[in-house]
């Protein structure tokens, strides 16, 4: 099982060229968050974690509150990513990123149709789209989530 700080840095670790480029991380924090997310076997800190994103982890704090459970738990992780980031995006969270762009900042769930070394091909809605398989394990069938075109989490199944 991932542990929560990991699976936090999966879903968000992909804004952080993004946040780097509009200036809101440090080039040592940018570093260490990098070198973070390939030392796979490595628990982020969490102190790291809610400076480099500040807005998702009050995110994450608020969804667990709503749902009577320990912030740094894999429920409210999800919950805040799957259910409630989009919101915070479309409501100009993301200001200074170009329109044509914003779309990839959306964490959005879709079926596994197709899996190839380092691609999966997606269905998300009615369109099949080929992302990074990152560090998801899925198999054909499964539902991943989808952040930045690449599959940052493989969901369980209910």
């Amino acid at each position: 099982m991932v542990a929560p700080e990991r699976l936090f840095l999966d879903y968000a670790g992909p804004c952080l060229e993004s946040r780097r480029a509009r200036g809101f991380v440090r080039d040592d924090h940018y570093a260490e968050v990098k070198r973070l997310m390939v030392a796979v076997e490595e628990r982020p800190p969490r102190s790291l974690l809610r400076f480099v994103f500040p807005d998702a982890n009050r995110g994450v704090r608020k969804a667990a509150t709503e749902l009577g459970v320990e912030q740094w738990s894999t429920e409210a992780i999800r919950h805040y990513f799957i259910q409630r980031h989009n919101d915070h995006v479309l409501k100009g969270a993301m200001r200074g990123v170009p329109a044509g762009q914003l779309h990839q900042c959306l964490v959005r769930t879709g079926v596994v149709k197709a899996i190839s070394r380092n691609f999966l091909e997606v269905q998300i809605g009615g369109e099949t789209e080929r992302v990074l398989k990152g560090r998801a394990e899925p198999q054909i069938g499964l539902q991943v989530a989808v952040h930045y075109r690449q599959a940052v989490d493989v969901l369980p199944q209910a």
